[in-house]
């Protein structure tokens, strides 16, 4: 429910930080932003929306049967 409601443009869930995949913009919704504009990557092509992107870890490979296709440590 909290990744639904919090008004912020990175979130992440039971991570120690969000870490976005590049072609995801750096900042926020409101005044908070990296650079002087979003015209980039999905903000370039949705010009009037407002995207959120939620970092939230996967099942653990191990005890699920979901093969994620992640390199692990045995």
């Amino acid at each position: 429910q909290f990744q639904f409601e919090v008004e912020a443009g990175m979130v992440g869930i039971n991570v120690p930080i969000p870490v976005p995949v590049a072609y995801y913009s750096f900042g926020g919704w409101k005044n908070s932003l990296f650079g002087d504009l979003h015209m980039y990557g999905p903000e370039g092509i949705q010009f009037y929306t407002r995207a959120k992107i939620v970092t939230s870890r996967w099942p653990d490979p191990g005890t699920s049967s979901v093969d994620l296709g992640f390199p692990r440590t045995r």
